[in-house]
């Protein structure tokens, strides 16, 4: 067997590929930067003997933080700059731990850049394998869609969060899926894919208590700022901290847009899991839209004039109330509504509620 193979089983054995701090500049722009055991430091000052992370935005101390592995865990330290540098909104005082897909904010959220530790673990393909033959990791596709929603939380929550709540019938299917949860008792509901807190924070209004879920740390950050009272935490909805039977119900508004089949039965597997019986998840997606018919894909690769990495994926109504049903749930209400608001994308869009078997 190649020593390629045998270097890639013991990355494997110790369970991390690489570890990456992905900095998102102010112009969008997304930098991958390896980071080693020993760390690096993030600043304006240029090597060699300045910052190993050169930048330009002047919200940056020359020398503005350090980040370096302690033990099993990583660390970031403020090296006394001048606008500071948070974790998850907290300001770091001296050093602070860091883990993977923690918000880091260096020099302020508004004017700084937007960094997180991404820890890479690999997904292999089944391969037979010869003392000729080596393995090629194939990465999760959940990177680039966290990775694409960093980058673009900022205007996402500026320019389209709020669009949602100003339609009329989107208004009203949440009413309506507000009005059969509160029906089974004082309890909380789930808002998987929760961007920047807008659902939750409707939901609010119609005495809903909801907790948000998002694998991206830039909407959580956005989320928490739109919605201080909010409860919204980093999470994927294919595996959620939550005890089983703990929800009334959940919502999943275009939630599962970027993901296939297969991962679209993940997500209603452990939505059964977490919602009671007998209650209530609302599923929104995207049927079809001009040149895309359902079943079909598009790649985005550009969203607010920022670059991104998202495939989307349109599917028929008998195809989701299909999968809707086979991960637990039974169809009792569907909204179709073709594109009816200014400045919307142009496509036929689908609300479907399914009650828990």
């Amino acid at each position: 067997m190649g020593r390629l193979w045998w270097k890639v089983a013991e990355f494997v054995q110790h369970g991390v590929v690489a570890t990456e701090l992905h900095v998102t500049e102010r112009d969008g722009r997304l930098q991958r930067v390896r980071v080693p055991d020993e760390g690096l430091t993030i600043g304006r000052k240029p090597p060699p003997f300045g910052a190993s992370y050169c930048t330009t935005n002047n919200a940056v101390s020359r020398l503005h933080c350090r980040l370096a592995r302690l033990g099993d865990g990583w660390f970031i330290e403020d090296l006394g700059s001048a606008n500071g540098t948070n974790v998850n909104g907290e300001l770091v005082d001296g050093s602070a731990p860091v883990r993977a897909g923690d918000l880091i904010a260096i020099g302020g959220v508004e004017h700084g850049l937007i960094a997180r530790l991404v820890e890479f673990r690999p997904m292999f393909d089944s391969i037979e394998m010869t003392d000729a033959s080596t393995a090629i990791a194939h990465f999760a596709p959940l990177e680039k869609i966290r990775s694409s929603y960093d980058i673009v939380a900022e205007k996402y929550a500026l320019e389209l969060a709020d669009d949602m709540i100003a339609r009329p019938l989107e208004r009203g299917m949440l009413l309506a899926f507000s009005e059969m949860v509160r029906a089974l008792g004082d309890g909380v509901v789930g808002d998987v894919g929760c961007g920047p807190g807008h659902i939750a924070k409707h939901l609010a209004t119609l005495d809903v208590r909801a907790v948000g879920f998002d694998i991206s740390a830039a909407m959580i950050e956005q989320a928490r700022q739109k919605f201080p009272a909010g409860d919204f935490r980093l999470g994927s909805m294919m595996e959620l901290p939550i005890p089983s039977g703990e929800w009334l119900g959940a919502v999943a508004l275009y939630s599962t847009l970027h993901s296939p089949a297969d991962d679209r039965a993940r997500v209603y597997k452990e939505m059964a899991r977490v919602i009671r019986s007998g209650g209530y998840m609302l599923h929104g997606f995207y049927v079809s839209a001009p040149d895309q018919p359902p079943g079909s894909e598009y790649h985005l690769e550009r969203w607010f004039g920022l670059k991104v990495d998202l495939p989307t994926y349109f599917v028929g109504i008998d195809d989701a109330a299909a999968e809707m049903d086979a991960g637990g749930f039974e169809v009792v209400a569907a909204l179709v509504r073709e594109p009816m608001m200014a400045g919307e994308l142009p496509a036929r869009r689908c609300y479907m509620i399914g009650k828990r078997h």
